[in-house]
């Protein structure tokens, strides 16, 4: 075999190592001296289904675009030679050589410096985990599943750059991976068992590298999982003295061993030494956008694609125009259950209000006419400029100065608050959420929701809210909930339903004042509790919304017996249990799985009688 080259039009500088499939070399590109590394594969030596895994990688790699993720320069082919080239973003270092130069040094890394590499590593996989990418719209939620300290690299200036997508796939609307693949020190507990997963494999993996960055340790928890080995419930490790009980707590919420309790990307987004670490970063630059910027120009116009999230700024410049706060209550209830209380009022306009164009209505959208686009700049997806500045992390400063651009939704049906909110940029949600809450999405698909107990995967005319709950972002519901409170989708869905199916405990609790409220099934958020098996809120939500039968004769009861979840069914059983019996003609024990939880509700149902 002959051995690869490098192409005409690059200098070699240096070899820099072996990659998956072939050498990387350090190269100078000779049009205009930028140093970078190239990849060259020989596809020869590539089996049929190596060389798909190449183009799932090559693919990928070119379409990706944040600036956390190690940037792809070109992809291209030399047919005569057989050989593959990937010309990409140098960084000479990895997390990897860091720990192994702490470790010959016998220093601990500073606590603040693994937040700030943990904040980046975060922001990055977030990218990932998008289900909405501003580069290209076709891509939707990816998972990484071989994230570890090799594969993390780092800039000379000290920036995070995540890199090999060798093995990353999208995750598909209704798609669980399966494939066995990663390697096995940083493996979730789900992928070495063999069972389905989903993009929270990456939230493990994160776990076991911030783990390594504090013990300077290779993580051996998958042995814990081998064959053989009892059941865990948790995992157990101690951290060097020198590091906070926050750290070691924000590692324990990464290496939750089920995987639908495990803490989302967003949710670790959104812990306080990770947020201020955001906030003082001041990653993204103003951004000065021309009216009539060509396409190429309006591609540099907006590079920067990370939202900075200066908490500090935006307290101190309130929202432009508030509306008053929702006033529609839960009804009566002859109970004893406690009052629900109200969502607090949005905080008062400290600035000076935009001048918004004609035709402006609280909570509908602007019509595009053929005079608004002579005004306005819109792309070919109807995107304004005040769109792009969010999706590319423009300053909080420029969307302040084209707040009059707002209300505007684009040929998706998205406004910017919907783009601010998929991006997690809570400083951009406080400006947008008084001129654009309440403006619906026409429809969401939530591909990656675990355990999803609606029949249909994709809701209509949903609030900004309603997503900021399904994706976990309890910092963003709690801006979002003096706006949208009380809204329901078109199937009747609220916020507190979707935060519950998704497990977002900090978001429930913020929403518990929309208890009472039901689908078009006649459906309560007691009963999706109860279908996801949520302990915690079938106890608080009990008082409000139990003895409620749906349009189809299921109670919250009738459906933790479907689940087979005792201690669910045991907490229901005293505020249900007759319904069941006497308006049920105690079916329930033949829908419920297990043959041992059939015998056992059965005889606590007949104790009724």
């Amino acid at each position: 075999m002959v051995a690869p080259s490098v192409p005409v039009g690059y200098e070699q500088l240096a070899i820099l190592g072996n990659g998956a499939f072939g050498k990387v070399y350090k190269v100078k590109r000779q049009s205009d001296g930028v140093v970078m590394a190239l990849k060259i594969i020989d596809l020869s030596t590539l089996s049929s289904n190596a060389q798909e895994v190449l183009r799932n990688e090559t693919e990928l790699f070119s379409l990706l675009e944040h600036r956390n993720l190690v940037k792809c320069y070109d992809t291209f082919q030399n047919v005569a030679s057989g050989e593959q080239y990937i010309a990409m973003e140098l960084c000479e270092k990895s997390l990897k050589d860091l720990i192994l130069e702490c470790r010959r040094s016998q220093k601990n890394l500073p606590e603040k410096t693994i937040w700030l590499y943990t904040a980046q590593i975060l922001q990055g996989v977030s990218y990932l985990h998008s289900r909405y990418k501003p580069n290209d719209t076709r891509l939707k939620c990816i998972i990484h599943r071989d994230l570890k300290p090799d594969n993390i690299l780092l800039t000379s200036d000290g920036k995070i750059k995540i890199c090999d997508f060798g093995i990353s796939r999208p995750l598909g609307v209704v798609s669980k991976a399966m494939t066995l693949a990663g390697t096995y020190h940083y493996m979730a507990p789900e992928i070495i068992k063999g069972q389905k997963y989903t993009e929270k494999v990456d939230v493990w993996s994160i776990g076991c590298v911030v783990y390594e960055l504090c013990t300077l340790k290779v993580p051996t928890f998958d042995t814990l999982f081998s064959t053989g080995q009892p059941p865990m419930d948790f995992i157990s490790f101690t951290l060097p003295d020198i590091y906070s009980s926050e750290l070691k707590k924000f590692i324990e919420n990464c290496l939750i061993i089920r995987q639908d309790e495990r803490f989302s990307v967003y949710e670790l987004l959104s812990y306080p030494s990770i947020k201020t670490i955001i906030a003082e970063s001041a990653i993204a630059p103003p951004v000065k956008p021309a009216q009539n910027a060509s396409a190429e120009n309006k591609h540099k116009m907006f590079e920067s694609d990370e939202v900075s999230k200066p908490e500090a700024a935006a307290k101190n410049s309130g929202p432009a125009r508030a509306p008053a706060a929702p006033t529609a209550s839960p009804p009566a209830r002859q109970s004893s259950a406690p009052a629900l209380a109200p969502p607090p009022a949005p905080a008062k306009n400290v600035t000076s209000t935009p001048v918004l164009l004609p035709g402006f209505t609280e909570g509908q959208p602007r019509a595009i006419t053929k005079q608004i686009k002579k005004e306005y700049y819109f792309d070919k997806n109807n995107n304004t400029n005040l769109m792009l500045m969010v999706l590319s992390g423009a300053s909080v400063e420029t969307i302040k100065a084209n707040l009059h651009l707002c209300k505007f939704i684009n040929k998706d049906g998205e406004t910017a608050l919907h783009m601010a909110v998929d991006k997690q940029a809570r400083a951009y949600v406080e400006l947008l959420a008084p001129h654009e809450a309440t403006i619906r999405l026409r429809e969401a698909v939530f591909s990656s929701v675990r355990n999803f107990p609606i029949k249909s995967k994709k809701i209509y005319n949903v609030s900004a809210m309603m997503l900021a709950a399904l994706y976990g972002m309890s910092d963003l519901v709690e801006v979002l909930r003096p706006y949208e409170s009380g809204l329901q989708s078109a199937e009747g869905y609220t916020a507190l339903m979707l935060a519950i199916i998704a497990g977002s405990t900090v978001s429930a609790m913020l929403l518990l004042h929309e208890a009472t409220l039901k689908t078009q099934r006649g459906e309560t958020a007691l009963i999706f509790a109860a279908k996801v098996g949520n302990k915690d809120f079938v106890s608080k939500l009990i008082p409000y919304e139990a003895k409620v039968v749906t349009n189809y004769g299921s109670t919250a009861l009738t459906e933790a017996c479907k689940m087979g979840n005792m201690s669910i069914v045991k907490q229901l059983l005293p505020h249900e249990g007759r319904l069941v019996v006497y308006d049920l003609n105690i079916n329930l024990p033949h829908i419920t799985k297990g043959f041992s939880n059939k015998q056992e509700i059965k005889q606590l149902l007949l104790r009724l009688n």
